[in-house]
């Protein structure tokens, strides 16, 4: 068995206001299609004996994340199983708790690959090729990273230095060598370079770009993380007797977790071990890190402009626009970036991109709600937004994914008004428990127990119309919940 492990961390504030904390870049869908992260869950089931998948990433994402997956068609009998993080403490305590649970779970042995949830991929079958390979090495005890094949002189990766030729180790493979995928020593690993460097990188053919993928045993690379970094390895170990695995999901420690300290796979281990390979391949990857990576995704018109969505361009030149619900005009521009959504609008110039985590940090610095949220919030039974609102009063569309169902609560301050546009569910309202339909109506008056379940194939859409003193997200009373959304010292909630 190879266990993948996505790693479906951070916040993507590159890619601001599109990506927030509570729906971040692996939910995006650059160019249309499916998103990012369900384009991983399809990469990965078509591993060679993949029976099993484990995903690390913040506790308030698991049941987006499940909805994702179960979305999918064909992902089958192969079960999730998550390594649920009370908060971000970077690449190598999550890769170690994964590698910690499969232990457990399948056993010590175990071949891990290690990729992140939001990177693109154009040709996905060579990436296949290449984890074949790296299996082979890490059965042999190998840590073993992915290698690509650089394109341009990119100061925004790291890069590995490639070593001796390893392909003595490897059985034939007539397919490996139609797909350019090779095996060689890592001489060191490379920080991300100046310009200059990076062209020297890319002239010398002897540089890769660094794509954070890697595949190991669970056992050999806690070994390594203890020889490397064991100040790592023992805080992992402390936090790891200290969690709980409930529901095929290991629920983590938020005390103990927050003494780990943060630092990636790249710093804690691989620059530092023995015994480390690469191959190296070219599957037209691209970690779509900021705008300007997203902006290659689209085909360009004859000035130079790229973009989706409702745009007129007049006199501008390599603009790229991403329109919301409403027209983007852009007018004599030159290097823009225009980015538009229902709660905010980024116009930026292509040389200051890498200023949005400053937009991000003074947005939060303020409290304002558009550093991490959006108008549309993502829940375990699926999302809600906000579509006006004013005093005493405030109107969301909610939709609720099939199967999906909401707490038995209650609010103390306001009244509610459903209106069921789409499907079908089933309410309790106090003592009394209905069917409604589309055009139905429902009255939720204050201090009344209610919950709501999708019972239809689809899914349901409420256009809830509320009134009241107060109407915040935290006026809430749970009695029950099938998301296990309850407190306790270790785990945060998260409100309906």
């Amino acid at each position: 068995m190879i266990v993948p492990v996505i790693l479906s961390g951070g916040a993507g504030t590159r890619l601001w206001p599109l990506s927030r904390e509570d729906h971040p870049k692996p939910f995006l869908a650059p160019a249309g299609g499916d998103s990012l992260l369900r384009r991983t869950f399809d990469r990965v089931l078509k591993f060679d004996d993949t029976e099993r998948i484990v995903v690390a990433g913040p506790h308030h994402l698991q049941y987006p994340i499940l909805n994702e997956y179960a979305a999918l068609p064909g992902h089958g009998n192969v079960p999730l199983d998550f390594i649920l993080e009370p908060m971000g403490r970077n690449t190598a305590p999550a890769i170690a708790l994964a590698a910690l649970y499969v232990s457990q779970e399948v056993g010590p042995e175990t071949v891990l690959f290690v990729l992140a949830a939001d990177q693109h991929l154009a040709r996905p079958e060579v990436l296949q090729t290449a984890v074949a390979t790296a299996r082979e090495l890490a059965e042999n005890n190998f840590l073993v990273t992915i290698g690509i094949e650089p394109e341009r002189p990119e100061t925004g990766y790291g890069y590995i230095e490639l070593g001796e030729s390893l392909e003595h180790m490897l059985s034939p493979s007539p397919l490996r060598a139609e797909r350019g995928v090779t095996v060689q020593e890592v001489t060191q690993f490379v920080e991300k370079p100046d310009r200059e460097r990076a062209e020297a990188f890319l002239a010398s053919g002897r540089y890769l770009w660094n794509a954070g993928m890697f595949c190991f045993r669970c056992d050999v690379f806690m070994g390594a993380l203890l020889r490397t970094a064991p100040e790592v390895h023992d805080s992992v170990l402390n936090c790891w007797q200290g969690s709980r695995v409930r529901d095929r999901a290991l629920k983590v420690n938020r005390d103990r977790f927050r003494k780990v300290p943060a630092i990636s796979i790249d710093y804690a281990v691989m620059e530092k071990a023995r015994q480390v390979a690469v191959v190296r391949c070219d599957p037209g990857w691209d970690d779509l890190g900021n705008w300007e990576a997203v902006a290659r995704c689209f085909p360009e018109d004859e000035h130079g402009n790229r973009g989706e969505g409702d745009i007129l361009h007049l006199g501008s030149e390599h603009c790229f626009v991403q329109a919301g619900s409403r027209l983007v005009a852009v007018v004599g521009m030159k290097d823009a970036f225009v980015i538009d959504t229902e709660d905010a609008l980024l116009v930026a110039d292509r040389g200051h991109l890498d200023s949005l985590r400053q937009v991000v940090a003074e947005l939060r610095k303020r409290n304002h709600p558009a550093g991490d949220t959006g108008r549309e919030v993502i829940r375990p039974w699926g999302r809600f937004a906000v579509i006006d609102q004013g005093e005493g009063y405030q109107v969301k569309r909610i939709v609720v994914a099939p199967g999906g169902m909401l707490s038995l609560q209650l609010h103390h301050h306001r009244l509610e008004h459903w209106v069921v546009v789409q499907g079908e569910c089933r309410v309790i309202l106090a003592d009394s428990e209905r069917v409604l339909g589309i055009n139905d109506t429902m009255r939720i008056p204050p201090e009344t127990r209610h919950r709501v379940t999708n019972c239809g194939d689809g899914p349901l859409i409420i256009i809830e119309v509320s009134t009241g003193t107060y109407l915040g997200e935290d006026d809430i009373v749970r009695f029950a919940d099938i998301y296990g959304r309850v407190p306790s010292p270790d785990e945060a909630v998260e409100p309906d």
